[in-house]
């Protein structure tokens, strides 16, 4: 978080630490905040009265400087903003800046998390798209998917819901051979769970991303709704 205005970077530090965060770095001007924006990046730059400019303002967002790299919070009581601008009254009390401050960060969030599971969806699987006939009692499964392949996977929520780091390793197969082991998941705390394939076949993909998508789900939280899928197989 960037603030360009040094007489708001205190009660914004304070009302941050009451939130559980402390991150925020303050700068003399709008100018020299968005400059920083425009290098390193910021989630979100805040402004005091003394430090709104419209036209700077107003010129960053035409620019697409503000687009979908951070959000932008404004303390003025003027109007006619561009959209996308937060805007606080100056006569504001600090729990109306709380609640702007935890409004927009959730969102964020949220926008982050959603961005990480899009760039991760052609290793991902929703949970909502498998059956109850699909899955087996050790959180793997198994379904038919294009071009008479079969997709085998695990439901890996059950170990990171418990907070433990998973590594999938892949066995060196071209071919799956029904109830023979083809990969394992490595926990944390050095245990091991073994799948064991669901049907015989030749393997036509590999999931070669999914100790990235692990991670992704289990860092951005998002792990509630997704599972993973680890080979396509043509069914011998």
């Amino acid at each position: 978080m960037a603030c360009a205005d040094p007489l708001v970077a205190g009660l914004l530090r304070r009302t941050l630490s009451a939130m559980g965060s402390t991150s925020i770095e303050c700068f003399e001007g709008w100018q020299e905040a968005s400059d920083r924006l425009a290098v390193q990046g910021a989630d979100l730059l805040v402004a005091g009265p003394g430090c709104v400019e419209r036209e700077a303002i107003v010129s960053g967002f035409s620019g697409g400087l503000y687009n979908g790299a951070a959000s932008v919070l404004l303390i003025s009581d003027e109007g006619g903003w561009p959209e996308g601008v937060s805007v606080l009254p100056a006569g504001h009390t600090p729990g109306q800046l709380e609640q702007s401050l935890e409004r927009i960060l959730t969102e964020r969030r949220r926008l982050g998390e959603k961005a990480c599971i899009e760039k991760m969806s052609r290793y991902v699987v929703p949970v909502e798209s498998l059956s109850e006939a699909d899955m087996k009692d050790d959180g793997s499964w198994s379904r038919r998917v294009h071009g008479g392949l079969v997709e085998v996977g695990v439901d890996v929520r059950r170990w990171l819901n418990e907070g433990k780091l998973l590594c999938v390793e892949h066995m060196e197969v071209s071919r799956l051979e029904s109830g023979k082991p083809y990969a394992r998941l490595l926990v944390g705390d050095g245990s091991a769970h073994t799948l064991y394939a669901p049907l015989s076949g030749t393997v036509r993909e590999k999931n070669s991303n999914a100790d990235n998508a692990v991670c992704v789900l289990a860092s951005k939280c998002a792990s509630e709704g997704w599972s993973l899928w680890l080979l396509r197989v043509e069914p011998s």
